[in-house]
């Protein structure tokens, strides 16, 4: 499995003209078929008078391409291209077409969307996602200093912080990270800090917060 993947921050749209004819593309991150049915049929619902919605997604265990209509090969197949490219999972594009009276080819149909489908990509938000581990800690008070200096200059997100009868943190690491932050922890605890670690999970990278 990908340690890492990239794909939309929210909804992204951008805009192109070919020979009269208009083209309008969408993306969003999706997890499965069914969300990603649901944002092709949401711009139909947006672009009712269009003549084509030509789709391409990827998720984590199957990707699909459409052509809507247009000739073999000319639409989805340039839109599926870009995403594996790009490296992009778990995302959606829709080119919405209005044709505009002049045919442009197989040649150009498979530029326009192609072209619509890259700017998207340009000028949408795109992040990147790691396979993470949250890991769960306590440890006396005796080591709060050393823990917090440590976990400031580390790579890791701190999601909660508790001070009860012992210092009790849980955090974000990177799936790769986790085995060495341990072994730290260890360390500067003299062992007898407690560790968990939750299944594995993506979360956006870089960490940009702290607790």
């Amino acid at each position: 499995m990908n340690n890492e993947y990239f794909t939309f921050a929210g909804r992204a749209e951008a805009f192109l003209t070919e020979k009269k004819s208009r083209f309008i593309s969408a993306g969003a991150e999706v997890s499965t078929e069914s969300e990603a049915a649901d944002f092709v049929d949401e711009q139909k619902g947006l672009y009712k008078e269009a003549s084509h919605y030509v789709f391409a997604y990827r998720l984590a265990d199957t990707e699909r391409a459409s052509d809507a209509g247009e000739p073999s090969g000319t639409a989805g197949a340039p839109i599926l291209n870009l995403l594996k490219a790009e490296g992009m999972r778990n995302a959606i594009i829709v080119v919405t077409r209005y044709f505009g009276g002049i045919l442009l080819g197989k040649g150009g149909l498979t530029h326009a969307y192609g072209n619509c489908a890259k700017l998207l990509l340009e000028t949408g938000k795109v992040i990147k996602k790691v396979r993470c581990r949250k890991i769960s800690l306590a440890a006396d008070y005796v080591f709060l200093g050393k823990l917090q200096y440590f976990i400031g200059r580390s790579d890791v997100f701190p999601t909660r912080t508790d001070y009860t009868g012992r210092v009790d943190l849980e955090l974000i690491a990177r799936d790769e990270a986790v085995k060495e932050f341990i072994r730290e922890v260890a360390d500067l605890t003299n062992g007898r800090a407690e560790t968990r670690v939750s299944e594995a999970f993506y979360h956006e990278y870089p960490f940009s917060q702290r607790a």
